[in-house]
């Protein structure tokens, strides 16, 4: 972007005024590091991406949650977190629960033993704790 378009050049992207918030020029980016984690997790696959595939999702989330949170800054002085950590929720909250709900319903077709283990480790799903727990 250029200043004379009334932007600075530290500005990067933008979606289009008025739509999504989406940047469509970063879904070529997404698609990759997808792909690179999709071929790293199948059997037998030489393909050592799949690391890189989720360094360039944490740098993509990074780079788009900085951006809303700087607008938000720009536009009300300030940063609500509450508001934005509840924002997230709403968004992530249903594709998790559907998630356990379908592992619990495969779970009742599978016999385990260590039914206090599976409870845990739901939990910890649920609860966004997962690298932490053993």
């Amino acid at each position: 972007m250029s200043a004379a378009a009334g932007h600075t050049l530290l500005d990067g992207p933008r979606a289009q005024p008025g739509g999504t918030g989406r940047i469509p020029s970063l879904d070529g980016l997404r698609a990759i590091a997808v792909a690179a984690v999709m071929l790293f997790h199948t059997a037998g696959s030489p393909f050592a991406g799949g690391y890189l595939g989720v360094d360039i999702f944490f740098v993509l989330s990074g780079f788009l949650i900085a951006g809303i949170l700087v607008d938000q800054w720009h536009r009300a002085a300030g940063i609500a977190l509450t508001e934005f950590w509840l924002r997230r929720a709403r968004r992530l909250a249903p594709a998790l629960l559907l998630l356990l709900l379908t592992l619990a319903v495969a779970r009742l077709a599978v016999a385990q033993t260590s039914t206090w283990q599976w409870r845990a480790e739901l939990f910890a799903a649920l609860t966004y704790t997962t690298n932490w727990f053993e």
